[in-house]
């Protein structure tokens, strides 16, 4: 990218960045911090954790899901999103017990909410 083009988008570019980093002034520690906070609330969830685990922080995303994995979105911040695989207690439950035990958790990423 040249110059004239950098200045041009430059506008747009800090638009868009301090629609994604903290309102309140926060400096970049600070949204690092909170990343390293969704990073380490995700690593809390292991395998073996039953589905009601998740109600505290996780929310189900919305849309069409199916059984295994289901896509949670986190409760203070709809756009980060994890996909989980579970192992159905009651396989005659579509969409399974709040007993269902977790088998794994993808890395955290970004995505808009599903709605119905």
């Amino acid at each position: 990218m040249d110059r004239r083009s950098l200045l041009q988008s430059g506008p747009a570019f800090l638009a868009m960045t301090s629609s994604v980093l903290p309102r309140t002034g926060a400096e970049p520690e600070t949204f690092a911090e909170a990343v390293a906070n969704v990073l380490n609330l995700v690593q809390q969830i292991r395998p073996g954790d039953l589905r009601k685990s998740l109600d505290l922080s996780w929310q189900e995303d919305g849309g069409i899901q199916v059984p295994s994995p289901m896509r949670y979105l986190l409760r203070t911040c709809k756009t980060i999103k994890i996909d989980v695989k579970f192992r159905q207690v009651d396989v005659t439950r579509a969409f399974g017990t709040p007993d269902d035990i977790i088998v794994s958790v993808s890395k955290p990423y970004l995505e808009y909410p599903a709605y119905d």
